[in-house]
This record gives C-alpha cells, sequence and structure tokens, in this order.
C-alpha cells in the first residue's frame, strides 16, 4: 500500500495571501533543525517562532543592521512596517529568494538566502531605503544607508553630507572625506 504522507497546509503572508515560499523555508527550517540539534535554537529565533516570512526578514535583517544610533527594534518595527503594507516589496522579497535558489548552484534550499546571505539582506535594505526617499523621509534613509556596512560610504557622504558617513576606515570614505 502506498500511504502519502499528508503535506501541511501552505501558511500565510502577512497579507493573509497563500504563501508557498514562507511552507518552504519553515519545511526546510524543521528539517535542517532535525537534523542539525546544535542549530535547532538559531533555526528558531530566526524562522520558525515568526508567523510570516515579512516577520522573519525584518528580524534577521534587523539583527544584521544593528547599529547604537538605529537599534534593532526599531529597525525591525520599520521594516515589518513596510514589507506588510507593499505588496510589490513583498512579492520582490519572494522573487528574490527563488530567483537565488533558481540561479545559484550552490543554494539548494530557500531557507539559505534567508539566513546567510548578505547580497539579499543588502538588497532588501536598499529597498527599504528607497521607499523612505520615495516618501522624502530623507533622514531616516540615510540613517538606514550608514547602518549597512556593505554599502558605499562614498555615496551616503555625497548623498547626505554628514561628518558620520565620511568617518569612515575605509580609504574610498577616508579620500572623499579630505576631498570635501
Amino acid at each position: 500500500m502506498n500511504q502519502s504522507v499528508p503535506q501541511p497546509f501552505p501558511l500565510r503572508d502577512a497579507a493573509g495571501l497563500l504563501d508557498p515560499v514562507w511552507s518552504r523555508i519553515r519545511q526546510e527550517a524543521e528539517a535542517a533543525a532535525a537534523q542539525e540539534p546544535e542549530l535547532a535554537g538559531f533555526l528558531h529565533a530566526a524562522v520558525l517562532q515568526h508567523e510570516s516570512l515579512e516577520s522573519a526578514l525584518a528580524s534577521r535583517v534587523a539583527a544584521r543592521l544593528d547599529h547604537a544610533d538605529l537599534p534593532t527594534a526599531l529597525l525591525r518595527r520599520s521594516l515589518e512596517r513596510f514589507l506588510e503594507e507593499d505588496p510589490a516589496l513583498r512579492e520582490a522579497v519572494r522573487s528574490d529568494i527563488m530567483a537565488v535558489v533558481d540561479r545559484d548552484p550552490a543554494t539548494s534550499r530557500a531557507l539559505e538566502p534567508l539566513l546567510y546571505y548578505k547580497g539579499f539582506h543588502a538588497l532588501t535594505t536598499h529597498r527599504m531605503a528607497h521607499i523612505l526617499w520615495r516618501q522624502g523621509r530623507r533622514d531616516r534613509r540615510c540613517g538606514c544607508s550608514r547602518a549597512v556596512p556593505w554599502c558605499s560610504r562614498r555615496t551616503s557622504t555625497r548623498r547626505c553630507g554628514s561628518a558620520a558617513a565620511s568617518s569612515s576606515t575605509t580609504p574610498r570614505a577616508s579620500w572623499w572625506a579630505r576631498r570635501r
């Protein structure tokens, strides 16, 4: 007899829509936690305790961007709000995750970009900063740009004109600060 294992009902996203990407990520996290018990706490905190992909992504990106000037809690709330309010941004996040899985031969799980890929996190942060820019919230956008260590300090300094942005120890930022 062929007995099939019932598949869990797909989870819903922040807008209440069925979300196969989030369902897949949760299943992969559960499997990884079972296979690697040492990582179970991390996987629970980063993925399994969250109700939606938006919540998990906001928490993960905010933790990476933690900065004395922009605390994790503020960044997490801001990211969650942007992701919940903008259906195009929610769709872009899911498309980005699946694009990594489809195009990166080293990636076989949708869980990996969410947890580990700083390029994916930087892209999400850039999109958040772009929304702030479109809304005319320049100071908050510049603060987000400065909190991202892999973003160009030169761009932040030139556009924001802040001494804080030019105080970086990178050669490019130092050159730009002397040029001003």
